[in-house]
């Protein structure tokens, strides 16, 4: 039943003088808001009856409404007499006095339409310079035209407004602004003289006529309706006489009319020109946008008491119109701050941005304008100041420079930060230019600004014990502090020191500034759920000390601890807030996370569930504290056990998903864990565990396995289980190492920066001058840099192996040194970007891959932009050839002769290789970073969205410069026919087949226009390979021809995933028969088994693009990917175990002259017996090499085997087709034929029309032109010989090898010289799946 809702307000302006009673009236199902001026709350009842069900109306209900309002008796009046107003019936409903918690949409409405009644009269008011006063019959028409705007243009989370809702349309109407002077016309009338009397007359717009496009106009002493009307120019629009002068209103639109008497109340003057001449009416500026804090913030840093917007944040309620106070605000921002959360610095350099480009607009018009005796007037308050401009105490301010206690003098600046103290002990801040005035980058607690270098005071001269913070506030210094060489200020916790000097990076000297010191940053580590342990282990002399440690009963300090209780979880909380712990270990309880609790007998029981919900509530609560640690920019370390299902929990798996945090598998046993074994000894314990850190430091250190040599004792049976929770000696010094490696680093990381800022600001700067010029020229200074950064324990990007870091490290800096030698990015300021772009630079990160194997790494690192997540646009597309087109090029150079040769080409760094066309500002790489600059790309980078496809049409260009002629069929495909060179391209990757002549003459010119890497040349001469990899895929070159083979890495990790595949099978396949259950049908696996199964079926499918035999069982496994069942899992491990038997298949491409395209295509009937879908497949061959197979399920089921036949022969036809379209753009014609076992299916592609089979679709028929025109040859085929039939239904070994030998495959033993290795990449892949 639909519900309106009404209620009375008030609105009043600053000064508290009371302007209007309101009656406001909200919809609940559209959310539409009207709201009518009364005299005085409920007065003159049956005028206000009247509105009200007028109001009901206009909404469209003639049914039995829901009348809603509070318990106060002028509102239950109201209500009683609203019910009997309306003939159809209503319901009331009362909400108890002040409640409004289920009538909280009248109360959010009410907010809205007082504030913006305020708002609209106040810019009225300053367009004609007089106040309107209270009861002015234009603040009856005020409030309604509100209400208007607001169900025309306040849009709700589905994206419309109320006057959408309400009728099915948005509103189109032209915005006029309230009170404006303007033209209306007259309605032609039969009296009237169209010649002689005046069509159009002036009159006062006060808005429209409810949903409607009515004006109402008031003009000669009344308001009309009126639809056409037309504005005046600006200058001519405000008109204080005409305003004045209104005194009708919405209940009374002619009140001349009926011989009452009018009264016109004059406007009063602005009480700001009482006496004064006018001051002159400024453009309003733009004030940038405060951080908004979302309840995710109050959550994190918690809820203010007495503020009313968290109040409401908390219960749920609508905040619109409520702001927080100032208190909290600053509270929640520098929590924010704290955490270095990008929301907060990207709402910081908007206001940055705005307060530059003011002061610059400011002192330009300063340097323009003719000089004055008077003093300058202080710039007005920041952005950022919520309250209006300040009123300076009675004394004269004096600005005191933001020095931070830095000597400025000889830094190179042109701007600076200035404060003003106010009576209340507000600051107020300022950027000032001047000529000639120098500046000094600064970074206080992770902000960015500048530093006055122009006549600044000591630090003496500032109040004792204060500091100005970037909020524009003075706040008191909790301890002495000091100030770091990167303008970074620390609370200095410690005694020692360390000499400037002695702490350069870099290879000049530095001289020691006086009173500058580096201040030992002290690091706490802080254990939760457990007692001391890893404390009680760190090293002497690292900085680490040990902090508090949360114990499940009581601590080090005798305080109980129940975290079960919320009051404990927010001391706990509060406490870790306040130490700041560098390293937090966590390791909640594990026991209800065990894999045997779903053996338990008493799982599903009430205990059960309430054990489960308090362990669920202390993993949720460490989440939080990872989660705030990781914001802070600190660190954490969580243990559970490998196997435990915590690890898919929704707040651990986030985590893991964060960037930055990783996790490991180590075997405790490897850190002296023993348990005892039931004949009394000690015996090694293995107990997996899974680690996850934010430290890669602290993980490297735990990445041990077993070493072997010793068995292991079981921790099943009596308490050993719960004595092997606690931790070996071993295992708490290693974490211990890993946390004071990871500080050492991230101090060294700091330091390199630290250092080059404070000796760009001291030395000499013609010394050590970085040019930021198109070239990106550097200096001997950043090569040693370079060379001094940090190592990092990494992971690989795709597998997750950890990888050497100093070929990381070797790797990372080749990347910048390239990047800075061709200049990608020039510098720029992060204002600059606000400026231009209105958004913070975009984020970056590292991506490091081996794409070697584990004996012969090769690692590249690549410096990616984070942007492609953000857009979704075709910017992205770029092609890439098929498989197929790598293997007609092999096959075409088989086919061609001994002297054609294959050789591989990789272009460094490609995506570089092109400029960038749009304007894009990025972060940058941390090894180069500055505070306050950014990057303004030159060139292309990866992850930018129109990277790949700037790369396309750079590379098109440049081949077509060379010769080439572009595929149409495939565009990465090209051809050079005066020297008979084919080239494919996939992604970076060039394949080039030629004679060694032309290959050298086109190699010599594609390297005068790529940065390439010569990867080798297949062939039988002299300093040629006869093995190489092509996208993973090993190419051979014998006497006989050349061979192909598939990534044998796949095979490897399916085969060692599947439990029980290390016993061979003759045969993959398996019939749908066999399988208990349709697909979605039966008892689905456990979602942890079930997504071991999408992962490990998804790896063997891939790997069935290069094997045929594999590609039916296959295909019945992807069908059940949804909902697998343990017959799926079965028929997996069938797939595993013929892959430990059959692990490699060889395609053979010998040597051939005049090859046919030949297609063979099969199908079976109505194979599946819950669908009853057919299964389609097929191989295409270019003479005796496989170029193409595939196995597919069809869409439509059909009445008969040979219909079936025909939808096989239809794909066989599209497949030649395809195929001839790619060898004609490498340069060859091809005649395809195509080759079928049923003569059903032939005779239906042989005939004209549709015969007998009538209800086929006649979309299929096209191959009968094909055949007639005899562009594609079909032929019959022996069903025996037909090895399209091993893609269509499970066969024998025999079979199966016969197929094969039909194909041009062949078994084969051992491994190639050049396959790659995953033995890393298994571990950790398995570890992944089953920890």
């Amino acid at each position: 039943m639909p519900e309106v809702a009404f209620d009375y307000a008030f609105v009043r302006r600053d000064d508290e003088e009371d302007l209007a009673t309101l009656l406001v009236m909200r919809d609940r199902d559209t959310r539409a808001v009207r709201a009518w001026v009364l005299q005085h709350k409920g007065a003159d009842l049956v005028e206000t009856v009247d509105r009200a069900v007028s109001g009901v109306r206009d909404l469209g209900y003639r049914g039995r409404v829901l009348i809603r309002c509070d318990g106060e008796p002028a509102l239950k009046a109201l209500r009683d007499a609203i019910v009997k107003g309306l003939p159809d019936g209503a319901t009331p409903v009362v909400t108890p006095v002040g409640e409004s918690q289920s009538n909280g949409g009248i109360e959010g409405a009410v907010r809205i339409v007082k504030g913006l009644v305020r708002v609209h009269l106040m810019a009225l008011e300053a367009k004609i310079g007089a106040k309107f006063p209270s009861g002015h019959a234009v603040l009856t028409w005020l409030v309604e035209h509100v209400t208007d705007v607001i169900s025309k243009h306040l849009v709700g989370v589905d994206g419309k407004t109320g006057y959408e809702r309400l009728f099915g349309r948005p509103s189109r109407e032209e915005g006029l602004e309230f009170g404006e002077t303007l033209h209306w016309r007259h309605r032609a009338t039969k009296d009237m003289n169209v010649v002689l009397d005046a069509r159009w007359s002036h009159g006062v717009w006060l808005g429209r006529s409810w949903g409607g496009i009515v004006h109402n106009v008031y003009a000669n002493g009344k308001v009309h309706g009126i639809r056409g009307v037309q504005r005046q120019p600006r200058t001519e629009r405000w008109r204080k006489e005409a305003l004045e002068a209104v005194t009708a209103t919405p209940w009374n639109r002619t009140p001349t009319a009926e011989g009452e008497l009018v009264v016109l109340p004059p406007l009063a003057p602005p009480a700001a020109a009482q006496g004064a001449a006018p001051e002159e009416v400024r453009e309003l500026e733009y004030n940038p946008r405060r951080v908004f804090i979302k309840l995710s913030d109050l959550e994190l840093h918690g809820f203010t008491a007495g503020c009313r917007r968290c109040n409401l944040m908390r219960n749920g309620q609508a905040a619109l119109g409520v702001k927080h106070l100032d208190a909290c605000r600053l509270r929640v921002e520098q929590a924010m701050r704290d955490a270095n959360h990008p929301r907060l610095e990207r709402a910081e350099g908007r206001q940055l941005g705005e307060l530059e480009r003011r002061a610059a607009a400011r002192a330009d018009e300063a340097a323009a304008a003719p000089p004055a005796a008077a003093p300058a007037t202080p710039l007005a308050a920041p952005a950022w100041h919520d309250e209006a401009p300040m009123t300076p105490p009675r004394a004269a301010p004096a600005w005191q420079p933001w020095h931070a206690g830095v000597d400025a003098d000889g830094l190179d600046a042109d701007g600076a930060f200035e404060s003003m103290v106010d009576a209340n002990g507000d600051a107020v801040m300022r950027v000032a230019r001047a000529k000639g005035q120098k500046r000094v980058r600064f970074r206080a607690e992770g902000h960015t600004g500048t530093a006055s270098a122009s006549s600044a005071p000591s630090t003496a001269d500032r109040a004792e014990g204060q500091t100005l913070l970037p909020t524009g506030r003075l706040h008191t210094q909790l301890s002495e502090q000091t100030l770091l060489p990167t303008g970074r200020l620390h609370i200095q916790l410690s005694e020692q020191t360390l000499d400037v000097g002695t702490a350069s990076a870099s290879s000049a000297p530095i001289a020691r500034a006086e009173g500058q010191t580096f201040a030992v940053k002290v690091a706490r580590v802080v254990e939760l759920y457990s007692p001391p342990r890893v404390t009680q282990a760190l090293p002497a002399g690292t900085g680490l000390v040990p902090g508090s440690t949360f114990d499940l009963h009581a601590d080090v300090d005798g305080v109980q601890w129940d975290f079960g209780k919320p009051q404990d979880r927010k001391r706990a909380w509060e406490r870790i807030r306040a130490e700041e712990p560098y390293l937090v270990i966590g390791s909640p309880p594990c026991t209800m996370f065990s894999s045997l609790q779903n053996l338990s007998a008493t799982k599903g029981t009430a205990e059960w569930a309430a054990r489960r919900r308090s362990a669920e509530v202390l993993l949720t609560f460490a989440a939080a504290v990872y989660k705030l640690q990781v914001l802070a920019g600190r660190h954490f370390l969580h243990e559970h056990p490998a196997g435990a299902t915590s690890w898919s929990h929704p707040a651990i798996a986030k985590l893991l998903a964060t960037p930055g945090v990783s996790a490991i598998v180590a075997h405790q046993c490897a850190f002296g864990l023993h348990t005892s074994t039931q004949g009394g000894g000690q015996a090694p314990a293995m107990k997996p565990t899974r680690f996850m850190s934010s430290a890669p430091a602290v993980l490297a250190a735990l990445s041990r396995r077993c070493p072997g040599g010793h068995s292991h004792a079981t921790l099943l049976g009596g308490r050993r289980a719960s004595k092997a929770a606690v931790y070996p000696p071993g295992l708490c010094e290693a974490i211990a190492h890993g946390a004071a490696e990871q500080l050492r680093r991230d101090d060294r990381a700091c330091g390199v920066r630290a250092v080059r800022a404070w000796h760009d600001a001291h030395a000499p700067r013609a010394a050590t001058e970085v040019r930021c010029d198109a070239a990106q020229q550097h200096t001997n200074d950043e090569d040693d840099e370079l060379a001094a950064w940090p190592t990092k324990e990494v992971y690989d990007e795709i597998t997750g192996a950890a990888l050497s870091p100093e070929l990381v490290r070797q790797a990372r800096a080749e990347e910048v040194k390239f990047m800075l030698d061709w200049g990608v990015w020039e510098r720029a300021r992060v204002t600059d970007c606000w400026r231009e772009t209105g958004k913070a630079p975009i984020g970056s990160k590292w991506v490091d891959v081996n794409k070697g194997d584990e004996k012969k790494p090769l690692i590249r690192s690549r410096f990616v932009v984070k942007e492609i997540a953000t857009y979704k646009s075709d910017d992205f597309f770029a092609a890439t050839p098929p498989l197929e087109a790598l293997r007609l090029l092999l096959s075409m150079a088989a086919s061609s002769g001994h002297d054609v040769k294959v050789e591989v080409l990789d272009a460094r760094k490609a995506h570089l290789h092109a400029f960038a066309d749009r304007t894009v500002f990025v972060r940058l790489p941390p090894e180069v970073d500055e505070p306050g600059w950014c990057a303004r790309l030159v060139r292309c980078l990866y992850g930018t969205r129109d990277a790949p496809k700037r790369w396309q049409a750079f590379l098109d260009e440049q081949l077509v410069a060379l010769g080439f002629v572009k595929g149409r069929a495939s565009p990465c495909c090209f051809f050079h026919s005066q020297l008979g060179v084919r080239c494919i391209v996939h992604g970076d990757d060039f394949v080039l087949s030629g004679t060694a002549g032309a290959l050298d003459e086109v190699k010599a010119r594609m390297h005068e226009r790529f940065l390439l890497k010569e990867l080798g040349r297949l062939g039988s001469g002299q300093g040629e390979l006869k093995e190489l990899r092509v996208l993973n895929r090993v190419i051979q070159w014998t006497p006989a021809g050349l061979r192909y083979e598939a990534d044998p890495r796949h095979a490897e990790i399916v085969v060692r995933g599947v439990a029980g595949a290390e016993r061979a099978l003759s045969a993959p396949g398996t019939s749908s028969k066999d399988f208990e259950a349709a697909p979605g049908e039966g008892e689905n696996l456990p979602e942890r088994t079930a997504s071991l199964f999408r992962s490990f079926a998804a790896r063997a499918n891939y790997l069935a693009l290069d094997r045929p035999d594999i590609s039916q069982a296959t295909k019945e496994l992807c069908r059940r990917m949804s909902a697998p069942k343990s017959a799926d899992l079965r028929a997996l491990a069938r797939v595993a175990r013929y892959l430990a038997g059959a692990s490699r298949v060889v395609y053979e491409y010998p040597w051939q002259s005049r090859p046919v395209l030949r297609v063979y295509t099969d199908s079976d009937f109505a194979g599946c017996i819950a669908t009853r879908l057919s299964t389609s497949g097929g191989a295409v061959m270019l003479g005796t090499h496989l170029l193409k197979h595939w196995a597919s399920t069809q869409k439509r089921i059909t009445l008969s085997s040979g219909e079936a036949e025909l939808g096989a022969v239809v794909r066989g036809f599209s497949e030649a087709l395809g195929l001839q379209s790619v060898a004609r753009d490498l340069g060859v014609e091809l005649q395809p034929e195509v080759h079928a076992d049923s003569s059903a299916a032939i005779g239906i592609c042989r005939r004209s029309g549709i015969g007998k089979v009538r209800h086929l679709a006649v979309a299929q028929l096209w191959v009968q032109d094909l055949v007639r025109s005899r562009e594609v040859r079909l032929h019959k085929v022996l069903g025996t010989e037909n090895p399209a039939d091993l893609m269509t239904k499970p066969l024998a070994r025999a079979e199966i090898d016969g197929h094969l030998g039909r194909l041009g495959l062949s078994r084969a033993t051992g491994r190639a010289e050049t396959a790659p290795r995953a033995d890393a990449e298994v571990d950790t892949t398995l570890a992944n799946h089953r920890g």
